[in-house]
């Protein structure tokens, strides 16, 4: 047992956090007390996931928006002799 490693088993970890959370997240709307707060929690979670972890809506739509982002120099700025006409 000493040898038996848990990091072989590193791709189950998100499906046991989706089932967990929705586990919990099923108890949670099923109290009414609670309901706000689940609705507060996945939408929480989906602005997250759309925002800060998806790469693409990160750099074509809220890059954009804010005015920010990577600006990448041109060839021409490293050989100015050379013409992109």
């Amino acid at each position: 047992m000493k040898e038996f490693s848990f990091e072989r088993f590193y791709f189950l970890i998100y499906p046991v956090m989706i089932f967990a959370s929705s586990f919990i997240l099923n108890d949670m709307f099923s109290l009414p007390r609670l309901k706000f707060l689940a609705w507060t929690l996945v939408l929480t979670i989906l602005g997250y996931q759309l925002l800060v972890l998806d790469n693409n809506a990160k750099n074509y739509v809220l890059k954009p928006l804010l005015g920010v982002g990577e600006k990448y120099p041109l060839i021409g700025s490293f050989m100015p002799s050379i013409s992109l006409n």
